[in-house]
């Protein structure tokens, strides 16, 4: 009971000084380049874009609401919930949203969230948290990363859903908050990013690149596959259903009956740096069999390895990619559960063309997602929500010139 009317008296008070803050900061002036906040969901993706802006000069930080295990703490700059247990530290995890989002309005310029919220996400004023921010003439950059723009009343492909049920099913009960977010979201962002599946749910896109990361390629050195010997294939679920791995089981375990040299390598539940280390031992990299493909399928690519996933191209969502991104430069391997077998079989037997394939793999990084590739799309995006330079096409950003 103590608990329940200090939290709403904190409301109340964040209420009123939240209000307060916004009012200043109106008056804050803007500096020529903008400092930068990446968050809240705990995500590898949301370091590498900072890291990347740091590097062209940024003032850039990371926030986010919990650690993961996979993920290294120290690598983050703010961390708004401790995980310890205890009455001093529940008032503090109350408070302390509060606190960073009124010192963030000062500090910090362009605001970069996924849709399921920013610093206030797990707070009893997340509703308040994009108005302010635009009242306070903060500019708002949303990207979407899965689960937080699903909405299954709408989505359209039954294959998709389904797999989203075996790990997600209580994404179905949450149709409504996840349509009011996206909602919300869509009114107050003053650029959207689009990417490669994420989008099914969304009303508006403002720029279109299949996946809005860059990869560190000085981190990851060129790992060519081997074209003798044993074969390696790796695949990295994080969701099992999600991502079809029972297909790619019965797949290579077929293959290794019929006396093929497989080793396979099922990375679950490492550490990024455990994950990249088995990644890089791999010929073969099948990043998923339902949908696109996401960083995973990036940083194999960049250690040049032949990455297969399930993009069909006769589907109209990545025909979309097709037209207007660069899915066509893309050198990974489209498959589905049908094929898979088929797919790798046909790799086997033309195993003299690896290093080429490699090769092509590693070339399309460094040409599309290295860190000055990745920063230079979001320096175009702050030309125009900041600076306002209105000529600035970014719905046209990746269309065939």
């Amino acid at each position: 009971m103590i608990r329940k009317f200090i939290k709403y008296l904190l409301s109340f008070l964040a209420f009123v000084i939240l209000g307060s803050a916004s009012f200043l900061a109106r008056w804050r002036k803007n500096p020529k380049k903008p400092a930068l906040l990446w968050g809240t969901t705990p995500l590898k993706s949301i370091l590498l874009c900072s890291e990347a802006l740091k590097e062209e000069g940024y003032v850039s930080h990371t926030v986010i609401r919990e650690i993961y295990p996979i993920l290294d703490k120290k690598a983050f700059d703010f961390t708004l919930f401790s995980s310890k247990k205890n009455f001093l530290r529940s008032i503090i995890n109350q408070v302390y949203p509060y606190y960073f989002f009124i010192i963030s309005l000062f500090k910090y310029d362009i605001f970069h969230f996924f849709f399921d919220g920013g610093i206030l996400a797990n707070t009893p004023l997340v509703f308040l948290e994009f108005p302010l921010l635009k009242f306070a003439k903060k500019k708002l950059v949303l990207i979407p990363y899965g689960s937080d723009t699903f909405v299954f009343d709408k989505l359209q492909n039954p294959l998709w859903k389904h797999a989203l049920l075996i790990n997600h099913p209580h994404l179905s009960k949450k149709t409504k908050q996840i349509e009011n977010a996206i909602h919300q979201g869509t009114k107050y962002a003053d650029t959207i990013i689009g990417c490669l599946v994420h989008l099914a749910c969304l009303p508006r896109w403002d720029i279109l690149p299949l996946v809005p990361y860059p990869i560190d390629l000085n981190r990851l050195d060129p790992a060519l596959p081997k074209t003798q010997g044993n074969i390696c294939i790796a695949h990295a679920p994080n969701h099992r259903g999600a991502k079809g791995t029972e297909f790619i089981i019965k797949a290579i375990e077929q293959l290794k009956t019929e006396g093929y040299p497989i080793k396979f390598l099922l990375i679950e539940n490492k550490t990024t740096k455990e994950s990249l280390a088995l990644i890089k031992q791999a010929d073969i990299f099948i990043d998923q069999l339902i949908f696109g493909f996401a960083l995973a399928a990036l940083e194999a690519l960049a250690y040049s390895k032949i990455v297969i996933t399930g993009v069909d191209l006769k589907d109209s969502h990545y025909k979309l990619f097709s037209y207007y991104s660069y899915l066509n430069d893309c050198p990974i391997i489209p498959t589905s559960p049908e094929d898979i077998y088929e797919k790798l079989l046909n790799l086997i037997k033309e195993r003299d063309q690896w290093t080429h394939y490699g090769q092509k793999s590693r070339q399309f990084v460094e040409k599309y997602h290295s860190y000055k590739i990745i920063a230079q799309m979001y320096k175009t995006i702050y030309q125009k929500v900041y600076h306002g330079n209105d000529s600035v096409d970014l719905i046209n950003y990746f269309s065939p010139k």
